[in-house]
């Protein structure tokens, strides 16, 4: 039997057809330009953050360099203010032992010995000043407050560290001011990340755009 024209036709078309059926496919599953830009966008914003990671990497190894070597200097000269406290609380105590002896002992004596001799011979006491007791003078009273006012501290004051979730809606402490640890970051809710997502989209026109991904599950 002999083909006819129609078949002939017909066979003949089938090879052209199966391939604009794959190139057709094949455009149709090419991503469009928007979606290449927004992956070479997403590519670089990525690189551009490792390197900003990086380079606030090498400037903090460097700052923890400087904090080392600054850390130790005062340290040192920590040590040396202790060695200056002592003495000086040293020195207070020696001028203190002097400032009564000299009232107790060398004054009080000649005064002593004066009232002796007049005693003794029948002379008239000497005219002499009064002489105030260290403790009661006012001066003094004034500046051993000030002494006793003093205060060493026993530890450092450090202001609590706190994070925000990433909405802005709570607060809480990381403990990262306690031996350098931390807690985990927050995981934000679903429901409470969708109640967001939906308030911002109001605030910007009410409507989802084709784009749109919904973050978590509608309020019920």
């Amino acid at each position: 039997m002999t083909p006819s024209r129609e078949h002939d036709e017909a066979v003949g078309a089938e090879p052209d057809a199966a391939a604009e059926i794959a190139q057709l496919r094949a455009e149709l599953n090419a991503p469009s330009e928007r979606e290449v830009k927004a992956q070479r966008l997403r590519e670089l914003e990525a690189r551009a953050a490792a390197k900003r990671e990086a380079t606030g990497k090498a400037k903090a190894m460097e700052r923890q360099k400087g904090i080392r070597r600054a850390h130790g200097a005062l340290v040192d000269q920590l040590e040396q203010d202790e060695r200056r406290f002592i003495a000086g609380i040293h020195k207070v105590n020696e001028l203190q032992h002097t400032f009564n002896t000299r009232y107790t002992d060398a004054i009080a004596a000649i005064e002593r010995e004066d009232a002796a001799l007049a005693h003794r011979f029948g002379l008239a006491p000497s005219d002499l000043a009064p002489v105030e007791a260290p403790a009661r003078r006012e001066a003094v009273i004034q500046a051993t407050a000030q002494l006793y006012a003093l205060a060493l501290v026993e530890r450092s004051s450090v202001p609590p560290a706190a994070e925000a979730d990433e909405n802005g809606l709570r607060q809480r402490r990381t403990y990262t001011d306690h031996h350098g640890g931390g807690a985990q970051r927050f995981p934000v809710a679903h429901r409470e990340s969708a109640r967001v997502s939906r308030r911002a989209g109001k605030r910007c026109g009410g409507e989802r755009g084709p784009g749109a991904v919904a973050v978590g599950p509608a309020d019920e």
